[in-house]
């Protein structure tokens, strides 16, 4: 006999929500807890790794390489990854998916699955990146999560990476040394330097007001450098 439409909906409503084993969008920036908690376990170490100067409108290759920092109990992985310009691409590894952020409405790259680790502790993932055609800086930050593959939401832990890339001439001159502020690209001045304030900062730096954030102006010339932006995601990932 065929199961009713309610029995359907019953059944599905009793698989737990975790059982999702592809990955999603909208985390670049803010990390998996939403749908995953450590409960003990180590965050991996996270990287983007590729070119860090680009020709406007040319095509990169990048890996986003996740290392456990406990491979006998994290023995695989999964990312999200984002750009603050520019358009993320596929490439040659089938374990990649595009997917919409729901806010932005831009493409962002995902698993098709998680990952094991290989002999050394790392999931790694290559994909590719066409740089806008407006010379400037962009940012392209990630998400990435080291689980248990024990199908359960807890003993799996996140952590997150950002790459700073210059594309075409930094037309920017070349600053005078002036004190740094104690925390550069804090914008809010909490303490912390926040993804939204970096993408800020990529913004000021292709034309919007440097009032937006004068924390990340570290010489105070009106402008933001690459090596401006590179000192706020250097503070966004080891803290003010």
């Amino acid at each position: 006999m065929k199961p009713t439409l309610f029995a359907t909906l019953l059944l599905l409503a009793a698989l737990p929500a975790h059982a999702r084993p592809g990955g999603i969008g909208d985390r670049a920036d803010i990390g998996c807890t939403d749908c995953h908690f450590a409960d003990g376990a180590v965050a991996p170490e996270v990287g983007i790794e590729g070119p860090t100067t680009v020709d406007p409108g040319s095509e990169s290759t990048y890996r986003v390489v996740v290392r456990s920092n406990a491979v006998a109990t994290q023995t695989a992985a999964g990312f999200n990854v984002a750009a603050s310009a520019g358009e993320l691409l596929l490439g040659s590894d089938s374990g990649v998916r595009l997917v919409e952020n729901r806010v932005t409405r831009r493409n962002e790259l995902t698993h098709t699955g998680p990952r094991e680790n290989d002999g050394s502790g790392e999931a790694a993932w290559s994909f590719r990146w066409r740089a806008p055609t407006i010379a400037g800086p962009a940012l392209l930050f990630a998400a990435a999560n080291s689980v248990n593959l024990d199908g359960g939401p807890g003993g799996d832990a996140d952590a997150l990476a950002m790459l700073a890339v210059q594309v075409g001439a930094d037309a920017t001159p070349t600053p005078t040394v002036t004190p740094a502020p104690a925390c550069a690209g804090d914008c809010n001045g909490d303490g912390v330097v926040a993804i939204n304030e970096l993408i800020l900062g990529v913004n000021i730096a292709l034309g919007a007001p440097v009032a937006g954030c004068a924390a990340i102006d570290t010489n105070g010339d009106g402008e933001v450098a690459i090596n401006e932006l590179i000192a706020a995601v250097g503070r966004a990932l080891s803290g003010c």
